[in-house]
């Protein structure tokens, strides 16, 4: 996790694309996640405020079938659920945030996806993933982090319509 970035989890319901424009609005993005801390980190907030379902920065809209993060980072690490995320670590943090701060189970990252490809709001690199093993669906093209999954001991990654109302996580760097 790099310690320039700030996480803001925002309890208000909005479209991924709403998400993200408040996030650019803040001075950020929605969350890319590199790795599995982050991502624990993220989930431990989320569950702390009951939120199951929030918004990331994962999207498949950018490039048509291609994950990536919306800030450009590298879509490296994934937690697809059995929410840029780049490992583990990050993917926690992601969540934590919304279990921290939101009553959702699940929010908007700032990813969005097509079939075959995700990027991260902040064009960051999509490379870390953490899905939800049934999670890309035809036509689900943004992704959240889920509330924990007692089966896999797993804060995992689904994705839904962009157009659904979620709580979300910010990101901000901290040197702006």
């Amino acid at each position: 996790m790099e310690s320039n970035i700030c996480y803001y989890l925002i309890n208000n319901n909005l479209t991924w694309l709403a998400a993200e424009s408040d996030c650019i609005q803040k001075g950020g993005h929605l969350a890319s996640i590199d790795g599995v801390f982050v991502n624990s980190y993220l989930r431990g907030i989320a569950e702390a405020d009951g939120l199951i379902t929030y918004w990331i920065g994962g999207t498949n809209l950018v490039i048509p079938d291609s994950w990536s993060w919306i800030d450009g980072n590298r879509w490296k690490y994934t937690a697809w659920a059995p929410v840029s995320i780049h490992s583990y670590p990050e993917n926690s943090i992601v969540a934590g945030l919304g279990d921290e701060y939101l009553p959702s189970r699940e929010f908007w990252i700032g990813l969005s996806c097509t079939n075959t490809d995700c990027e991260w709001s902040d064009s960051s690199k999509y490379g870390y993933t953490q899905w939800y093993s049934q999670a890309v669906q035809q036509g689900s093209t943004c992704a959240t982090i889920l509330g924990w999954n007692f089966a896999t001991a797993r804060q995992d990654w689904n994705t839904h319509d962009c157009s659904e109302l979620l709580p979300f996580v910010c990101q901000i760097s901290s040197l702006k």
